[in-house]
């Protein structure tokens, strides 16, 4: 059975614990818990009580993370029913339940680097930091970001409490950035690596990127075909692949 989730337990824990997927979802309940407006958690429950399955659905975008004793039945068509814009899931998720495979890439973990970044980052808590730099560079890069100030405000939110960072390489403005978009407490999930044209080659992002896996947390970060290179060269293997399903296309 699939039942909204009103309060946290360890068993939630556990599970979002598994993968990139439950990293995104635990982040946004450390964030917004159960009483914001569209952002809502739904567990699987099985007959003997065990989460088998947990989904976070924030502002119309899902994210979906499954037990291999998970009834694929039921979320084929509790997601429909939820009525989100787009769901985030694995891969073979995806495909199990038959949902339409917009995008997908490559899940990528960080196993470790001998590495020193050097480039010099600032971070929101700094003087030099700006958001809307951060924003312009991603759109620049060919982010979809939305409206900056819905983006904002979820970001910086994040942010406040701890459940995600940003960093800035700057110089005249912000030539490259990456960031923690989730942090569940025990993994973190990276991601929005950008850098301007004109600063590229020069290992900007290599470092930022570096910066943000070298937490003591397993870091994990979504990425396309063409890009697998660049992050297995930071001391990333990929470890899954993933679905982003939209269904109003």
């Amino acid at each position: 059975m699939i039942r909204r989730v009103e309060s946290w337990s360890k068993q939630l824990d556990e599970l979002c614990g598994r993968d990139v997927f439950g990293t995104r979802t635990g982040g946004y309940f450390r964030t917004y818990g159960t009483e914001y407006p569209g952002v809502s958690f739904y567990a699987q429950v099985s007959d003997d009580g065990v989460c088998t399955g947990v989904l976070s659905s924030a502002f119309g975008n899902g994210c979906l993370t499954v037990t291999p004793g998970a009834d694929l039945s039921e979320w084929t068509e509790f997601v429909r029913f939820v009525g989100m814009d787009s769901l985030l899931c694995a891969r073979e998720t995806a495909q199990s339940i038959g949902l339409p495979e917009s995008d997908t890439g490559s899940v990528m973990w960080y196993s470790g680097s001998e590495r020193i970044p050097k480039t010099k980052t600032v971070d929101p808590f700094d003087a030099a930091f700006s958001y809307r730099e951060v924003y312009d560079l991603l759109l620049e890069c060919g982010f979809a970001l939305g409206v900056y100030e819905v983006w904002l405000g979820d970001l910086a939110l994040r942010v406040r409490r701890g459940t995600a960072n940003v960093l800035a390489s700057r110089e005249q403005t912000t030539v490259g950035t990456a960031s923690v978009l989730f942090d569940s407490g025990s993994a973190v999930y990276l991601g929005a690596v950008a850098t301007h044209p004109s600063a590229r080659g020069r290992g900007i992002g290599g470092d930022l990127v570096l910066r943000l896996a070298q937490c003591g947390k397993r870091a994990e970060i979504l990425c396309k075909a063409h890009r697998i290179s660049f992050y297995k060269s930071l001391g990333f293997e990929k470890i899954g692949e993933f679905s982003q399903c939209h269904f109003s296309e």
